[in-house]
């Protein structure tokens, strides 16, 4: 469906000498309607290797006691740049924000051998493919066989998932001729065309930026949203400040009738941080069942 795409893509990894410390990046691209222009949706990243005795990622590439990531695995969407310098770690994508309920699939498997010659698409006939292991078709998602434990469910994917279950099915081909429509294409495609037009469009590079999550999703009252206050920047006066936050101030903070649900405080101090820019430490806050004409 256009919800669970299905891509298919593979690719074969054949060196004499791999680095341990070689890991997948996966960035997902679309064209954005509001604006009809590429945007990358996010990253996915997994090692290929990890320590045989810890199970960690190889942080050392003259480590040899490592072993192939082996298996099926369900990676988070982090909708953030990460940080493109050396060294580059896996904690670069994975300490960045990430898409609720959203997900990419990946297998990682050893390639096979015959009479200790390494198998590949060019050296096998393309009838022997199946046959012989080089191509594995996906298992469905319902069985539970992919792996975990990069994805930590929380409250926001529950709240998420609860309200994404209720959108209408539509297939991959459907939603690509309303992408088009909304571009102001309405002529008829072939499947064959309409790779060909994406492909055409789909050119991302280094300079590609992150589509607005503004236009990315309907808002839903019982989701909410999160609202964060750091703290202050060249007060007038050095001291100690207090900070209330709330969606309407007027009527919140000096109204008749006080909601203390729609009134919050900064109360987490950095102690440390400088007078004249005192910040706070409480994070994100959840707004929930706000509806979006207040």
């Amino acid at each position: 469906s256009k919800y669970e795409p299905h891509y298919g893509f593979r690719y074969e990894v054949r060196q004499n000498v791999q680095d341990p410390t070689t890991m997948m990046l996966i960035s997902l691209e679309t064209v954005d309607k509001s604006c009809d222009e590429v945007r990358r949706i996010g990253y996915s990243i997994i090692p290929l290797f990890v320590d045989i005795e810890t199970g960690e990622p190889i942080r050392d590439r003259l480590t040899t006691n490592f072993a192939l990531m082996n298996g099926m695995y369900q990676l988070p969407i982090y909708n953030e740049e990460p940080y493109r310098k050396a060294p580059f770690y896996l904690e670069n994508i994975t300490k960045l924000d990430r898409l609720p309920c959203a997900s990419v699939l990946v297998r990682i498997v050893e390639a096979p051998s015959q009479e200790g010659i390494v198998m590949t698409i060019n050296n096998t006939s393309e009838s022997r493919w199946k046959e012989e292991g080089l191509v594995v078709d996906p298992p469905f998602y319902g069985q539970g066989l992919y792996n975990t434990e990069f994805y930590d469910i929380d409250a926001l994917d529950e709240r998420t998932f609860a309200e994404r279950v209720k959108r209408v099915e539509i297939t991959v081909r459907e939603g690509a001729i309303q992408m088009m429509s909304a571009l102001g294409i309405n002529r008829q495609m072939s499947d064959d065309q309409t790779v060909e037009w994406l492909d055409t469009r789909l050119k991302a590079t280094s300079r590609t930026l992150i589509i607005n999550l503004q236009y990315f999703a309907k808002y839903h009252p019982k989701i909410g949203f999160q609202v964060a206050v750091d703290g202050f920047i060249n007060v007038p006066t050095p001291g100690l400040y207090c900070c209330f936050y709330g969606m309407n101030t007027t009527s919140c903070l000096f109204g008749n009738r006080m909601d203390p649900k729609h009134v919050k405080m900064a109360a987490m101090v950095d102690w440390d941080s400088p007078a004249k820019a005192l910040q706070w430490l409480d994070s994100y806050y959840f707004f929930h069942g706000v509806e979006s004409d207040v």
